[in-house]
């Protein structure tokens, strides 16, 4: 397997960003559909798995933090493995601590003092201005620093997790909580669970992945970011 990866950037606050290229299709595997347990570690292992790795501590927290605090917005890697036969995305956001948990008290849904001490609120199933997404440029039309982004997963700034949906992009790739365009109903496959203890990280499908808007098999892969964040 060959993969291009980049870190592109990263930006102070509870938030990051972070690029991947990968520069051919990925291979599958004999059983390239991974059992999604909760745990991107676990889950998303072996051959066919692109994996890009991102720093712990870039994600910045208030100094009333107690000390060692990460945040659930922290990411450690983003996975990718394609399944052909049935021409399904399977992506991994693998998290420090739970995914989500903005104060990092292990308590996805619930504010810690600290936190409330500042005005921040931990919210509830990704809930208001909480975002995840993972957006590609499938026919890599842009830059690798200016994609041009074609598709979006997860779930917006104005939504929760019970509104998880596969969309035209439609936006700035710098506030990509507000970049879900038209949903894509038959692209959009499923999410594993919330994240909690049990199942602390992100895990998704995209369905009928060959034939998302923009699609090109020509052009040898595909550009895609991702993000995690609150304001």
């Amino acid at each position: 397997m060959k993969a291009e990866l980049q870190k592109l950037k990263t930006i102070s606050g509870l938030l990051l960003t972070l690029a991947v290229v990968v520069s051919v299709v990925i291979p599958v595997p004999a059983l390239a559909q991974p059992p999604l347990n909760g745990n991107v570690e676990t889950d998303f292992i072996g051959p066919g798995v692109v994996i890009a790795s991102d720093p712990t501590g870039d994600v910045g927290l208030p100094g009333s933090a107690p000390p060692g605090t990460v945040s659930g917005w922290d990411m450690v890697d983003l996975r990718l493995t394609y399944d052909a036969a049935t021409d399904t995305m399977y992506v991994g956001i693998n998290t420090f601590g739970i995914c989500g948990d903005a104060d990092g008290d292990g308590d996805p849904g619930g504010t810690s003092a600290w936190l409330a001490s500042t005005g921040g609120v931990d919210l509830l199933n990704l809930g208001s201005t909480e975002t995840i997404a993972v957006y590609f440029d499938l026919d890599k039309d842009g830059t690798f620093a200016s994609p041009d982004f074609d598709v979006i997963a997860g779930v917006s700034s104005t939504d929760h997790i019970f509104g998880f949906k596969v969309a035209e992009f439609s936006g700035d790739p710098y506030n990509p909580g507000a970049a879900f365009g038209t949903s894509l109903p038959t692209h959009t496959g499923s999410y594993h669970a919330n994240p909690s203890a049990a199942a602390p990280d992100f895990e998704f499908t995209i369905l009928n992945f060959s034939t998302l808007p923009g699609s090109d098999d020509s052009v040898g892969g595909f550009i895609v970011w991702a993000f995690l964040g609150s304001i």
